[in-house]
């Protein structure tokens, strides 16, 4: 099921990496971290995707706060076909998997046209970190993408995961 474009809040930008909207009670903040030298090899740009409420207050379910953050999504990758969108699951508070299966959601709701990357990175002494990777299907680099990430996932979990 597709998201209805209609249906989200006015973003603005705040600075060049930071961006905001408002509920009719909250006020969230959307920031953008060029992480294209996390993956080194990919000649696109990958910009890894925070979002948090400035003054959340109480729980309120508002579909229009998941519509916004998908719009935002999906105008970033519709910029330039090689860009990845990547999206880290906060731990912090040990609500990583909720976040990992909200974020699948979202992406079900996408329109075909999109491939999501998923992985698990292992720490040994602490949380699982989930990680998605969002591109086009008609991103030129899609095949060195796989690649690259595949083989960075890996380094990633053999650094961090360490044998009894």
């Amino acid at each position: 099921m597709a998201f209805n474009l209609q249906t989200h809040f006015q973003i603005e930008r705040q600075s060049d990496n930071l961006f905001q909207f408002s509920t009719s009670s909250e006020i969230y903040s959307i920031s953008l971290f060029d992480s294209t030298n996390s993956l080194i090899g990919y000649p696109g740009k990958i910009y890894e995707l925070s979002f948090w409420p400035i003054n959340k207050t109480h729980f309120c379910f508002d579909e229009r706060i998941s519509n916004t953050i998908l719009y935002f999504t999906k105008e970033l990758l519709e910029l330039d076909p090689s860009i990845c969108i990547s999206f880290v699951c906060d731990s912090s508070d040990n609500k990583e998997l909720i976040r990992k299966r909200l974020f699948h959601i979202w992406y079900s709701r996408f329109e075909n046209g999109y491939i999501k990357l998923d992985t698990e990175i292992k720490d040994n002494e602490g949380p699982i970190y989930y990680h998605s990777l969002i591109t086009s299907q008609n991103n030129p680099y899609l095949s060195l993408l796989n690649q690259l990430y595949t083989n960075e996932i890996m380094i990633l979990n053999n650094k961090l995961f360490i044998p009894f």
